[in-house]
């Protein structure tokens, strides 16, 4: 079933500018239009969005996210080889600095769940056409 962006911006909780934005950037692929020209987006899109506002609170640069969702999508990327990019990214990027805040395990249990993400979720290639 396909999304209007206003039900996909909804689901995912974010303004519907921040999901045009991302589209812009190649965070979120172009969905096809109806005949009436509104965006008809995958409902995998609310997942995808979900991942990318994730992975911006744990100080994932937009680049970085991208770089991620390319290989996630990639048919002959390993889980192994996205989760070491992950892991690679997420050293450098820590997010808030843990004893400042007095929450270590939040900080690490977000990035592990990152990490896990982009491990073991594969978006669906977009040049696929979704039923």
């Amino acid at each position: 079933m396909a999304l209007t962006i206003g039900k996909v911006a909804k689901a995912a909780n974010v303004h519907v500018e921040t999901l045009r934005y991302y589209e812009r950037r190649g965070l979120v692929p172009k969905p096809p239009r109806s005949l009436s020209l509104y965006r008809r987006y995958p409902e995998s899109t609310v997942r995808r969005v979900r991942f990318v506002r994730h992975a911006q609170t744990l100080g994932f640069s937009l680049r970085e996210i991208r770089e991620l969702l390319s290989l996630r999508a990639a048919p002959k990327a390993r889980c192994a080889d996205v989760k070491r990019r992950a892991d690679t990214q997420a050293q450098g990027h820590p997010g808030e600095d843990p004893c400042a805040a007095g929450d270590a395990s939040s900080v690490e249990t977000a990035g592990l769940a990152v990490r896990r993400d982009a491990a073991c979720f594969r978006m669906p290639d977009p040049r696929v056409a979704q039923r």
